[in-house]
Parts: C-alpha cells; sequence; structure tokens
C-alpha cells in the first residue's frame, strides 16, 4: 500500500468516525432561532440533542452483526443512506416533531461512522499501536465538529437553520461514495451474525466482560461533557454573553485545541504510559479546566474567553481519558464488531441520560455547568478506582 494510499484512507477514516459529532452539533448554532421559527420555548429545542442521542446511542448496536455477516463497508453504506434519509427530513420538516424523527433516522445511520470506524481500526492493529492510531484517528472529533460549528454559525446567519441541514445531507452524499473507496477489513463473514441467538449471545457476552463494560463507562461520562456542553453552550454565550451565532462559533474552535492537544500527548506516550495512568491524568486534567470554569464564574466573569478557555483544559484530559479508555475496552473485547458496538452503546447511552438530566436545570449557567462536569469526572474516578484489579 503506497503513502498516497495510506494517507487518503487515515483521512477518510477520520471523516467517517467525526461524522455523527458533526451531524450532532453543526446546526447548535441555529438552535435559538430555531426555536423562534417553531414557536417553542427554548427550553424545548434542546430535545433535538437529545433525540440524536438516543437514536446515536440505540444505532451502535445493530452495525456490529451487520458488519459481522456482509462485511464492514456494507454496514457502512446502509448507515450514510439512512443518515441522508434523516438529513433530507429534517430540512423539509414543517413541523418540530417531524425534525425531531428526522434527527432520529439521521442518528440511527451516523452511527455506522463511528461503530464501524472503530471495528476497522481494531480489525488491524492491537494494544499500543490501537492506542496511537485511535490517538491519531480522534483528532478528527477535535478539528472536524468545531469547524462544523464555526461554519454551522455562518450557514445559521445566512441561509437559516435549514441551511445547517442542506449542508448535512450535501455532507453525508458525499461521504457515502468516498467510503466505497476503502478496502474490506473484515476476515471473514460470518452467515449466522444475524440470527437472534447469535445477535444476543454476541452482545451478552461483551455485556458481562467488565473491561468493556466499565471502561465504556468511561467514555460515556467523557462525552456527557463533551455532549452537554454543545447543548447547553449556545444559550450561554449566545442568549446570556450576547454573541452572534457566527461569533459563537468561532469561539468553539478554541476548546478543540485543547482536545487536539491532548490527542497528540496521547500519540507520543502510547508506549510508555500504560492505560491505567493515561485514563488518571487524562481526569485530573479535565477537572483542572473545570475548577478554572467555576473560579470565573464565581468572581463574575461574564464574558466569553471565561466560557470557552478553560475547556481547552477540560478537552485536553478528555483527549486522554477517551485514547486509553477505548484502547483498553476494544483490546480486552473478545469480538471486535460487538465489542466496539457495546462500548459505542455504553458511551452514548450514558451521554444521552447526562444531556437529559441537565436538559432539566433551567438556566444552566457557566457555575451550575462546572457543578456538572465535576460530579461526572467524581465518577468517572470512582469507576477507574474500581477497574484496578482488571488492569495488567
Amino acid at each position: 500500500m503506497t503513502q498516497l494510499v495510506k494517507g487518503h484512507r487515515i483521512f477518510l477514516l477520520m471523516l467517517l468516525l467525526s461524522f455523527p459529532a458533526i451531524s450532532a452539533v453543526l446546526f447548535t448554532p441555529a438552535l435559538p432561532s430555531m426555536a423562534a421559527a417553531f414557536l417553542m420555548p427554548e427550553s424545548v429545542t434542546p430535545m433535538t440533542m437529545t433525540i440524536f442521542l438516543i437514536g446515536y446511542t440505540l444505532g451502535q448496536l445493530p452495525y456490529g452483526p451487520i458488519s459481522n455477516r456482509f462485511g464492514r463497508k456494507k454496514a457502512l453504506t446502509v448507515g450514510l443512506d439512512l443518515a441522508l434519509v434523516g438529513a433530507l427530513m429534517c430540512f423539509f420538516s414543517t413541523s418540530f416533531w417531524f425534525l425531531c424523527l428526522g434527527r432520529f433516522l439521521q442518528a440511527l445511520g451516523a452511527a455506522a461512522g463511528l461503530q464501524t470506524t472503530l471495528t476497522m481500526i481494531s480489525d488491524e492493529h492491537a494494544g499500543a499501536k490501537t492506542t496511537r492510531t485511535l490517538s491519531l484517528i480522534y483528532l478528527s472529533i477535535a478539528i472536524i465538529p468545531a469547524i462544523g460549528i464555526a461554519c454551522g454559525g455562518f450557514v445559521a446567519e445566512l441561509f437559516g437553520w435549514r441551511g445547517c441541514f442542506a449542508v448535512l445531507a450535501l455532507y453525508s452524499l458525499l461521504l457515502n461514495f468516498a467510503s466505497r473507496t476503502l478496502p474490506e477489513t473484515a476476515k471473514m463473514l460470518n452467515t449466522e451474525a444475524l440470527k437472534l441467538g447469535k445477535i444476543f449471545h454476541g452482545l451478552k457476552t461483551q455485556f458481562a466482560n467488565i473491561s468493556v463494560l466499565f471502561h465504556g463507562m468511561i467514555l460515556g461520562l467523557g462525552s456527557s461533557i463533551l455532549y452537554v456542553y454543545f447543548t447547553e453552550a449556545p444559550y450561554i454565550g449566545i442568549e446570556q454573553m450576547g454573541l452572534t451565532p457566527a461569533s459563537y462559533g468561532l469561539w468553539n474552535i478554541w476548546p478543540s485545541v485543547g482536545m487536539v492537544c491532548g490527542l497528540l500527548i496521547a500519540s507520543y506516550l502510547a508506549y510508555s504510559l500504560s492505560e491505567r495512568i493515561g485514563i488518571l491524568s487524562g481526569i485530573i486534567t479535565s477537572l483542572l479546566g473545570i475548577l478554572v470554569l467555576a473560579m470565573l464564574a464565581v468572581n463574575g466573569f461574564n464574558v466569553a474567553p471565561a466560557l470557552f478557555l478553560p475547556m481547552v483544559i477540560t478537552r485536553m484530559g478528555f483527549s486522554l481519558t477517551y485514547s486509553y479508555a477505548s484502547s483498553k475496552a476494544l483490546a480486552d473485547s473478545t469480538d471486535k464488531a460487538n465489542g466496539s458496538a457495546v462500548m459505542s452503546f455504553l458511551n452514548l447511552g450514558i451521554t444521552t441520560a447526562s444531556v437529559l438530566i441537565v436538559g432539566l436545570i433551567s438556566p444552566v449557567t457557566p457555575l451550575i455547568l462546572s457543578a456538572v462536569f465535576a460530579v461526572i469526572l467524581l465518577i468517572q474516578w470512582v469507576l477507574w478506582l474500581a477497574l484496578k484489579p482488571h488492569h495488567a
């Protein structure tokens, strides 16, 4: 395989891995205007994120058996087709609830991007090499959604909220065509993979795996910080701080700098730092960022830097935790497709629950946000302690 082909393949895997995240957040700068368009209270429109996360969570489990039966590429194509249909439904929606249905279908399809990409990587790599590869691939989650939010801010100002879904529909279509150039990484196909007995047995085995279970939960708590921020920050930044959608989108680039730094550090230390120490380092680093956010909020700094710059530190910690925890879970799974499906299901299930719970709090201020994040990190630490006997 030539370097050019390798470069093309890595870049495409990065786009696919970040596809669910960009599908989830590109339209967030348009949330306040969407509430006005549908004559809905602002407390209701975050439901579009919650419904997406529910679909995203449920979508993780089917792609494991599908990719075992028909191959990774086929599972990916099915998901991208469904994501395109969902984005078009959102674009043409005339009621808020029809838009929510479109978001649900869009999420079910986008789920294939995360699950199938992780499976492809674990098909070909193991151990520290998995950590290093995931750290590099995860750079896309740091960079592309931030670019997406920034672009979404400008699109929302120029074309309204429907323009955001037009962009997502086009992106789904382009990724669908590009993904056909990827090689099939499944070593063999299991013709019985879609039989109900096989599906339940495969998933049950992975849910019973303590390493997959607990590391998946640690991932979910880390992602909760990410998606709660994505959901609540637009109202803090736009409504409470007076930012325009475009300026809000541009400010969102800063937290991604921390995420990039964290992933590069994880990649550099992959062969010298154990998964256990890597996870703890991520939790501690995230906590430092949350403490800065809380101190600025207590002292009344109600300006954009006080909301976005502490998240640079927090995202750096998130990157470390995410890289090491996902690598350990995949390494300890006995079935890579179902293992990545269960890990992602736990990750997103906890994220969805967190977004739902925080959505019940109104209004969410920077101080409340920092308190929520501190509780999440405390639970992460407790899980880390419980995992000690399972780390080699």
